[in-house]
């Protein structure tokens, strides 16, 4: 009985066995810079709150973060291919620093967004560099153990960070802003400081097959770069649409607790779920991670409680632990070698290539109501599902049967 709870146990602790040094310095870094992630947060509280403005804009300016996300994951990622992984990774965190710490202080609108761009750019930018090093210094029947770990590091440190930044936002709004930035600039530090007698190692050339020409002339990138715009804009919905339905339903305390729901859930589950489907390909997984997605955000249109968004959260988050860390390993396996980031970063351009996404459902819901946004997100989810089990035909989707169990 006692070896059985513990072989049980066991399905929820993280897998770290064999992974490489330079991996663990990768997320150490990305723990530190994460634990602060506080700005991202409550944004939308704090443009309609202390800023001042009205819903509709401030779906407009977090729109913004997303067009910068754009243009940070595609100029990210080609430049980490060509440049390496470090200075992209150094230069998006201490530009990340340096524009919040700035963007605690601005008042004028057109400065908030002009910042509220550069923080998207400076986001993203260091993001593909990340995926790649990973690719580049973790064997690939490993690299969706390392990529779940990766996320759930995230995650958990995303619960901490929504937490937290609701008792910051009590003492002051600035605080959220500037712990924000302080993380990230001791991250970079300590990457810098680690990374100085240490190298990772330089992009792999392909020699295995044929060099692409991008990632946007593979048929089957484009397909999961659809997925991952589809998903994006239901996902975008928990920035001003989710807060403003939270708002109506008088649940404004509760909106950082029950968002951080999510963190705590992939806390959970995430080892579990890798540990569970590691012999699973990537495509039935990316497909009912997509379908939770839109069900889980489509089911807030008939929630009006804490207990109902609770479980709504709790929806998605599933989608979500299927998704997230599933597709940086399949891109990874799409990629030719010598454009593992140009890959990361066209995919995570997908998420900010949902750009009017906030600003959209901040609309439908103003204008057409709550049944129409969110039933609009279950229908979504519904076709990510659709394009994804196209997919399975191609071999590189296929599972690897060496994947550690």
């Amino acid at each position: 009985m006692f070896a059985t709870s513990q072989r049980i146990a066991s399905l929820f602790v993280p897998d770290v066995r064999g992974l490489p040094a330079a991996f663990w310095l990768l997320l150490s870094a990305t723990l530190i810079d994460r634990l602060g992630g506080f700005a991202h947060v409550y944004l939308a509280l704090y443009l309609t709150g202390p800023a001042g403005v009205d819903v509709g804009t401030a779906g407009a300016l977090i729109s913004l973060l997303a067009v910068g996300g754009v243009l940070g994951s595609a100029v990210g990622g080609t430049l980490a291919d060509r440049l390496g992984r470090k200075p992209l990774i150094l230069a998006g965190m201490l530009l990340t620093a340096a524009n919040y710490a700035v963007l605690s202080q601005l008042r004028a609108l057109p400065a908030i967004a002009a910042s509220l761009f550069v923080a998207g750019v400076a986001n993203t930018l260091p993001r593909p560099a990340m995926a790649a090093a990973i690719a580049d210094v973790v064997a690939a029947h490993d690299r969706r153990r390392a990529y779940s770990l990766q996320f759930w590091v995230i995650n958990l440190a995303f619960a901490f960070a929504a937490t937290v930044a609701g008792l910051l936002v009590k003492v002051a709004w600035s605080l959220v802003f500037l712990i924000d930035a302080a993380t990230s600039l001791l991250a970079a530090g300590l990457l810098w400081a680690w990374m100085r007698d240490r190298h990772m190692p330089a992009p792999a050339v392909a020699v295995e097959r044929p060099v692409a020409r991008g990632p946007l002339y593979d048929k089957t990138f484009r397909s999961l770069f659809a997925v991952g715009l589809l998903t994006a804009a239901i996902y975008n919905q928990c920035n001003v649409a989710l807060a403003a339905e939270m708002t109506v339903d008088g649940l404004v305390a509760a909106y950082g607790p029950l968002l951080a729901i999510n963190g705590i859930l992939i806390g959970l589950l995430q080892p579990f779920a890798t540990r569970t489907t590691a012999a699973v390909a990537p495509v039935p997984l990316l497909a009912v991670g997509s379908l939770l997605i839109g069900t889980g955000f489509g089911l807030t249109a008939l929630a009006d409680t804490a207990l109902a968004h609770g479980a709504c959260i709790v929806t998605w988050t599933l989608g979500e632990i299927l998704l997230s860390s599933t597709a940086s390993a399949a891109v990874a396996g799409l990629a030719p070698a010598d454009q593992r980031a140009r890959y990361q970063g066209a995919w995570q351009s997908s998420w900010s290539a949902a750009a009017l996404a906030p600003a959209a459902g901040a609309y439908v819901l103003a204008h057409a109501g709550s049944r129409v946004l969110w039933g609009g997100c279950a229908v979504l989810g519904l076709v990510g599902a659709a394009v994804v089990a196209r997919l399975g035909r191609d071999p590189r989707l296929a599972a690897d049967p060496t994947a550690r169990a």
